[in-house]
């Protein structure tokens, strides 16, 4: 269960668009009734992948010292 979101945030390893995923992903977690009130109810179920995905990303753009494809 960690070994995909960990293996993608190798692959994407960016500061800025990990934390926007991260931002939204925290943005579906904590509102859920207006996400499935708009139909996206496919990402109620994914919301903690989600969250994952992102927290690697962004952690992983932090070692590789990366934002936006810029080196910092």
């Amino acid at each position: 269960m960690v070994s995909f979101p960990f293996e993608f945030g190798v692959m994407f390893g960016d500061i800025g668009h990990g934390g926007m995923l991260l931002m939204a992903s925290i943005f579906v977690i904590f509102n859920t009734e207006l996400i499935h009130k708009a139909g996206l109810g496919i990402l109620n179920k994914v919301r903690y992948l989600l969250f994952m995905l992102g927290l690697f990303a962004t952690f992983m753009g932090l070692i590789y010292n990366d934002m936006m494809s810029i080196p910092l």
